[in-house]
């Protein structure tokens, strides 16, 4: 029997759902963090789960989400056109842990002004707007805003821009090697 695989639901990992479907993988979709959930409870094999949340998981050799540089799916909006560097209060929700670690070290290390505001129940566009006058959205969601208005960060071009890494955002992980 194939091992049992939460794959993320976004659409940016259809490419990767089918390649492992077609390999005979059964396989859950899953964001990352319900992932992480699911493989903790014992309910799949292997999951796509947010690289700051592995903790004492296994690391698998397997599919991850990464960018070199800038990539559309992780990005910080405003609702009028300025810099990053003119946020004061950027609102995240809790399914993107490791952009908030990543957007936490870039503070650190450029010195930012901006404070990161944790918005319970809210991850719409609007909603985290609604937060702070800039907000952090990932996945479809970031995609999707596009469509209204300009993003005023990727992520993952301020990562390499300012701390000189590619940023990994969720790797394939397991409760132990063998499941792998």
């Amino acid at each position: 029997m194939h091992a049992r695989i939460a794959v993320p639901s976004h659409t940016y990992a259809l490419p990767l759902a089918s390649s492992l479907r077609g390999k005979g993988f059964s396989l859950v979709e899953a964001r990352p963090p319900e992932a992480l959930r699911l493989l903790e409870e014992g309910r799949v094999d292997a999951a796509v789960v947010p690289l700051a949340s592995v903790g004492k998981l296994t690391v698998c050799r397997g599919p991850m989400v990464w960018s070199h540089g800038e990539t559309m799916s992780v990005a910080v909006y405003s609702r009028v056109h300025k810099s990053i560097w003119e946020c004061r209060r950027i609102a995240v929700s809790g399914e993107s842990r490791t952009s908030i670690a990543y957007l936490k070290l870039v503070a650190e290390a450029t010195r930012a002004p901006w404070s990161i505001v944790q918005a319970h129940d809210c991850t719409s566009l609007d909603c985290l707007l609604g937060e702070g006058d800039c907000a952090l959205l990932l996945g479809d969601k970031a995609l999707k805003a596009r469509r209204r208005l300009e993003p005023i960060a990727d992520l993952g071009g301020l990562v390499r821009g300012s701390l000189g890494v590619s940023p990994v955002y969720a790797v394939t992980a397991s409760t132990s090697p063998g499941k792998c």
